[in-house]
């Protein structure tokens, strides 16, 4: 059914709506908000994307046949784990995937459009 929401679609829709665009002198600002909405979802389907696809490795492996107990020997069910090609090939995909420059840029786009808004409407 996808999501309650898309970024740019609704921020289109909502300056559309509003008629918020046309009292707004600096287009370049729409322009960098538009923007800045598109990044937020990239961002929002790199993360559901990564979800899912932790959801499909690990947790089969985590609801199998061992039972997590006081007495379970750890190195025994992560070497378990492990050995799942899936589980692996999951743990190999976040270091490429998700530095932490990743999270560090998206942030400081996000921090950068906040701050220009307001310092021109406050």
């Amino acid at each position: 059914m996808g999501k309650p929401y898309r970024f740019l679609t609704d921020a289109l829709e909502m300056f559309k709506t509003t008629g918020i665009a046309s009292d707004i002198a600096d287009k370049q600002i729409v322009i960098d908000l538009l923007r800045c909405y598109n990044e937020l979802g990239a961002f929002d389907n790199s993360m559901n994307i990564y979800y899912d696809q932790r959801m499909k490795a690990i947790l089969p492996e985590q609801m199998g046949e061992t039972l997590w107990s006081a007495d379970t020997n750890i190195d025994k069910v992560f070497g378990k784990m492990l050995a799942s090609k899936k589980v692996r090939n999951w743990l190999g995909m976040i270091p490429r995937a998700f530095d932490s420059r990743y999270f560090e840029t998206n942030e400081e786009k996000l921090e950068t459009m906040i701050a220009e808004l307001e310092k021109r409407y406050q």
